[in-house]
């Protein structure tokens, strides 16, 4: 199944969306963190699916969206990744930022609390697995 969104009525979107000037089209920088920030909510929303619900990060739900993603990410390791002077710095996803999609549609699914830790339990198990596969 393909991954399907909407993230058109979200403030991140509103916020960051390009513009016209003279009939030449402009990017804001926001652009590129908004086109990122949505990334990472996407990717990490396809293992934590949304709580049970509509498939739409609303405002009575993007506190528990913020921690699934936050937990996956503390697991899997941040999802946004920057380079300086060859010094890298990773980029967490913060409440703020996902707030600021509320709006966003996805088909991703819904997952109970339970489902959900036990997807965790599976994950952690696997990293296990797998340190001890390279430890040979």
């Amino acid at each position: 199944m393909s991954l399907n969104f909407d993230s058109g009525d979200t403030v991140a979107y509103q916020t960051a969306r390009p513009f016209f000037t003279d009939g030449e089209e402009k990017q804001p920088v926001e652009w590129t963190d908004f086109t990122s920030n949505r990334h990472a909510i996407l990717m990490l929303l396809m293992s934590s699916g949304f709580p049970p619900g509509p498939w739409v990060i609303t405002e009575s739900n993007h506190v528990e969206v913020f921690k699934r993603l936050y937990i996956l990410e503390r697991v899997h390791g941040c999802m946004q990744v920057m380079f300086k002077e060859d010094v890298k710095t990773d980029y967490y996803l913060t409440l703020e930022i996902v707030k600021s999609f509320i709006g966003l549609h996805a088909n991703v699914g819904n997952k109970t609390n339970a489902a959900f830790n036990k997807h965790l339990a599976l994950c952690w198990r696997r990293r296990a697995e797998d340190n001890i596969r390279a430890a040979g």
